[in-house]
């Protein structure tokens, strides 16, 4: 009997090691997501904005938008070439797939006897793709904004942050 009793205590350890490992997992993969929602915002203000204050002003309307809706948006005013067009809404699926239906997916994978680690493990080798994504489009920043003053860059931040903290 105790030997039953040792055995569901180092089941629970496992589940629970796991389930913070996956909620971590998840969490840089949400965090690096929103790094590429916020750079293209930029890239698209940078584009389409004329100076420095329609830029801001743009970057406040684009930052309120889907991935999706972002990455639409881009491919409409061919902005990116068809490869990073097709990189880009394949990150869309992928990441709206990890974000809707996260549940389901450690449900299914608890259930058919799978292993927690191999969706822990998918989700880091999509970290690595958003990784790869991420320079990408941090070159892309830089050739829309070769100029960019950074000074006017913090002044942007800070207002975002300000106007949030109100």
């Amino acid at each position: 009997m105790c030997n039953s009793d040792e055995n569901i205590d180092v089941n629970k350890t496992i589940i629970i090691a796991n389930q913070s490992l996956l909620e971590s997992t998840y969490g840089r993969m949400c965090l690096r997501v929103h790094q590429i929602e916020r750079t293209l915002a930029f890239i698209l203000a940078a584009r389409i904005g004329h100076d420095d204050s329609s830029r801001y002003e743009q970057y406040k309307k684009f930052r309120k938008l889907t991935l999706g809706k972002m990455v639409g948006l881009l491919i409409d005013k061919n902005i990116f070439d068809h490869e990073l067009n097709e990189h880009l809404s394949g990150l869309v699926k992928n990441r709206n797939e990890l974000i809707h239906n996260i549940g389901d997916l450690v449900a299914d994978s608890i259930i058919s006897q799978g292993k927690i680690s191999e969706l822990i493990e998918y989700i880091d080798s999509f970290i690595k793709f958003i990784d790869s994504v991420i320079i990408v489009l941090d070159h892309e920043l830089s050739m829309s904004l070769p100029t960019i003053d950074i000074k006017m860059v913090k002044q942007s931040i800070i207002r975002y942050v300000n106007e949030w903290h109100s």
